[in-house]
């Protein structure tokens, strides 16, 4: 019996044409009613750029944040660097430490406001919200303005965190130092918002501010 030699067999166009349209159809992005492999890329966040921090200097003390103390509802820095230049704040830290209690359900808010006399003023800017944590201890905190926040040179403004509240038994402070690194100081307000405690030109908040290009 002999070997039995099949010729190759011809090239189907139309399966080819419909493998290759299966494809492409299954590389489109995600539409109403049909599913499609999507092919997504992160994106990069924004690039913030430190303006002034005193973040790694000398630890002094703690400063509650909404304790239920007199005055201290909103808790933060009286800040004067604006002098000179205008910035677009896209994102603040602080040194923060879990005080007393249990943390772990209260939202931490920073906002950034006009100077009023050295009350607050006008209210500028909230960053979103930052679960508290019954580990904080001297540890850095970010907090992000989805909404940047633009300042004028030859202005004060105040920088402050609260808890939308105040509770004696469970709350977060911020740290202190005697470095000063920026013009202002160290100061709370009620939740009027009148200032109650301004320690400009004796204590600063450990705390950074950066730019959003």
């Amino acid at each position: 019996m002999g070997l039995r030699l099949d010729r190759p067999r011809k090239l189907n166009m139309k399966k080819l044409i419909t493998i290759l349209l299966t494809l492409a159809l299954l590389a489109q992005p995600l539409t109403a009613g049909k599913r499609w492999i999507v092919w997504a890329t992160a994106s990069a966040g924004p690039t913030y750029t430190l303006i002034a921090s005193n973040l790694a200097n000398t630890y002094v003390d703690d400063w509650p944040v909404g304790s239920g103390d007199t005055g201290l509802y909103y808790s933060g820095e009286y800040v004067g660097i604006f002098y000179g230049t205008a910035y677009t704040i896209g994102k603040v830290e602080w040194v923060m430490t879990k005080s007393a209690g249990d943390i772990s359900g209260k939202s931490y808010r920073c906002k950034i406001w006009s100077d009023a006399s050295g009350n607050l003023g006008t209210l500028l800017g909230t960053s979103t919200a930052v679960t508290g944590s019954n580990a904080w201890s001297n540890t850095t905190v970010a907090f992000i303005f989805p909404a940047a926040v633009s300042t004028s040179s030859g202005a004060y403004y105040h920088v402050t965190l609260d808890a939308a509240g105040s509770d004696g038994s469970n709350y977060a402070s911020i740290t202190f130092t005697n470095v000063l690194t920026v013009s202002g100081g160290l100061g709370s307000w009620t939740s009027a918002p009148a200032l109650a405690n301004n320690f400009n030109g004796m204590f600063q908040a450990r705390f950074a501010l950066y730019n959003t290009p």
